[in-house]
Parts: structure tokens; C-alpha cells; sequence
């Protein structure tokens, strides 16, 4: 989310595989991890970097609350094997 770094911006539209390694969930979020190509590893500000797939909110769940449930045990998530994902590099405003 918000502004890429000078260097991605020429790659905006580009298509991205990311790996689906893990499925974490808890009574406030879901999300998976992900393994993110060599090349915009450096660009990840995650620790574990991950898509958050659903949010609770009538539960109090907050977006960012996947980092945390993550963070707590980062193997401990339902191994999902490999799972491909396509994605595109954008400018997401905030």
C-alpha cells in the first residue's frame, strides 16, 4: 500500500507470482503468506510478507492485525503446499 520506491515505478502493470506457503487465521482475521520474488525482496516492508484475505471487523478485526497473528508463530499456520498467485505491481494511493 501507498507510494513505490523511484525503482518499481517504471514496472507498474507488470504481472508478479507470488507462493502461497501458509494460511493463518484467527476470530479476527485471515490471511497467507507469501514467498515474493528474489528481486523485490528488498522492497518488502513486512517481516512475513502476506496477503490479508478477510477481516472481522464486527469482531474488532483491524488489516493490520495479520502482521501480529503472523508474527506470533510464523510456521504455525496451516501449510497450504505451493500455491501460485498472479498479482500486478501498483501505486496503491492511501
Amino acid at each position: 500500500m501507498g507510494e513505490l520506491p523511484p525503482e518499481l515505478k517504471a514496472s507498474i502493470g507488470l504481472p508478479v507470482k507470488l507462493t502461497a506457503t501458509f494460511f493463518h487465521a484467527d476470530d479476527k482475521v485471515m490471511a497467507v503468506q507469501v514467498e515474493v520474488p528474489g528481486e523485490l525482496r528488498p522492497f518488502i516492508k513486512n517481516a512475513h510478507p502476506h496477503i490479508t484475505v478477510a477481516v472481522n471487523r464486527n469482531n474488532g478485526g483491524k488489516p493490520m492485525m495479520s502482521n501480529a497473528l503472523i508474527a506470533s508463530n510464523p510456521t504455525g499456520g496451516e501449510l497450504i503446499g505451493s500455491l501460485n498467485l498472479m498479482g500486478q505491481i501498483q501505486e496503491v494511493p492511501q
